[in-house]
């Protein structure tokens, strides 16, 4: 990961990519984050044959997010052609949708996205929220804790991440039987997590709780040191919204923070054993 904040990082690729449009081939090779930065550069306003462009489709909307800039140079002209295309998109494995989208294409975009496997719904438009039940392939979904409580049994759900804008006292997943990662992005104030023990009762892999503006030294409860809860900080992770969400960065960091945690406990263990 580059030590550049990512919206800075993603403009410079991004003008390179307007300068020098023939070097684009290797912006791409650089890391994944830049490839979607540089395709979208390099095909998104070019006059290609349709048949070019329908074979292209799968590699410039795989990852589609609407009402947003993930970048200041950006604009929307990653969505201006997606809410514009065939009722049939090809190629949509994740999509996310803004508090800014617009509701009626973002919502008629969402329901032809048949084979969706992840999903950020932070539209708080109740016409979206009624459309995630019949992804059945979906298992990665972000929301905010109130439109999750709307949501049916969900069987193929594994990852989810709740974003806490009220109070919250409670989390019942028990409707959700293969529910096994749960993160919270919290905001000042917003929770007092004694429902975490409950949760740590259930088969879970694992809970993170990014605090958006805490410090986790500042927060201390007997729940933490289940190996399987996982503190971090916005700045510790580099938290943006929107690229965070695009680069899929939150749970592999998470997982690898329990997993280094796991390893020290392990050899601490260890090291007990032999002096015994």
């Amino acid at each position: 990961m580059s030590a550049l904040p990512l919206e800075l990082e993603a403009e410079i690729f991004e003008l390179a990519a307007h300068v020098y449009p023939q070097d684009i081939i290797t912006f791409m090779l650089v890391a994944q984050r830049v490839h979607y930065w540089s395709v979208l550069v390099r095909y998104g306003h070019s006059q290609l044959a349709d048949n070019v462009r329908y074979r292209l489709e799968p590699i410039l909307y795989a990852n589609v997010i609407i009402g947003g800039n993930f970048a200041p140079s950006s604009g929307d002209h990653a969505n201006t052609g997606v809410l514009k295309r065939p009722k049939r998109p090809r190629g949509v494995k994740r999509v996310c949708i803004t508090y800014h989208a617009p509701v009626e294409p973002s919502v008629a975009f969402l329901k032809a996205c048949t084979g969706l496997s992840a999903l950020a719904c932070w539209c708080p438009d109740t016409a979206a929220i009624e459309l995630i039940p019949a992804f059945r392939c979906l298992h990665n979904l972000s929301i905010s804790t109130d439109n999750f409580a709307l949501l049916p049994p969900m069987e193929n759900l594994t990852h989810l991440e709740l974003i806490v804008l009220e109070p919250l006292e409670r989390l019942d997943i028990t409707m959700h039987p293969n529910l096994k990662n749960i993160g919270f992005l919290d905001f000042p104030g917003k929770a007092t997590y004694d429902f975490v023990p409950h949760l740590l009762e259930a088969d879970l892999e694992l809970i993170y709780i990014l605090f958006y503006y805490w410090d986790v030294e500042s927060v201390s409860a007997p729940w933490q040191e289940d190996e399987r809860v996982v503190l971090m900080s916005r700045l510790e992770v580099k938290y943006n919204a929107l690229m965070s969400w695009k680069e899929d960065a939150l749970w592999p960091f998470a997982k690898r923070k329990r997993d280094d945690r796991r390893a020290k406990l392990q050899a601490a263990a260890a090291a007990q054993l032999e002096t015994a």
